[in-house]
């Protein structure tokens, strides 16, 4: 993460998911309001290139540039209806910065939504595309925590993210930068834990 002095900030990624063989690079930049303003995801499974999207968002249009090995070369422009709140593109650190967006809206611990918020993929692992769709999130705060990770001890902010068809996936969150401190998805079966964090600037 880097945070820039007019209030932007970027988001590199390097998402491995080993069970699925899956790996996905992920660029993302935000503007002062955490919603998207450009992205890149390039999508590797089992070795072999998937596909990989530029992304580029304005007040009322998303544009995607990509390549994927099902679609070919393709472009296409969607008209929105409002400015995106935030970006999905199914790194986990990426999903933290759903709670920047949705901290402007919360009231208590009653669950809100966020709207039309562009994601790469409807796969609860994100492996297919990248591509372009519209998803409604339903959120909910559930309190500060102070958890222990091998990164150490941390204030957080615990999320819950609601769904119809799965059970709720749980962030715990710290800090400005919306760090993902922890992650834990009884779906896929899967515990996310900062393991080290190293800061400079």
């Amino acid at each position: 993460i880097t945070a820039h002095a007019d209030g932007t900030r970027r988001l590199r990624s390097r998402c491995e998911m080993q069970e699925d063989d899956l790996l996905r690079d992920v660029f993302l930049c935000v503007d002062t309001h955490w919603r998207p303003v450009v992205a890149h995801v390039n999508l590797m499974v089992s070795g072999q290139f998937v596909g990989s999207s530029h992304y580029v968002f304005s007040e009322d249009i998303a544009r995607i540039q990509s390549y994927t090995v099902r679609d070919g070369y393709h472009v296409q422009k969607t008209k929105l209806d409002r400015p995106p709140p935030s970006f999905g593109s199914h790194a986990v650190q990426n999903d933290a910065w759903f709670y920047a967006a949705f901290d402007q809206i919360r009231m208590g611990t009653h669950p809100g939504f966020l709207e039309s918020v562009p994601i790469t993929s409807k796969l609860p692992n994100g492996g297919d595309g990248p591509g372009i769709q519209f998803s409604r999130q339903q959120h909910r705060y559930v309190g500060d925590e102070t958890i222990e990770v091998a990164a150490g001890q941390f204030e957080t902010r615990h999320y819950e993210f609601i769904f119809d068809q799965w059970p709720s996936i749980h962030y715990w969150i710290s800090g400005e930068d919306y760090l993902l401190v922890k992650c834990r998805w009884d779906h896929l079966k899967q515990t996310y834990e900062l393991t080290q964090l190293d800061k400079t600037g």
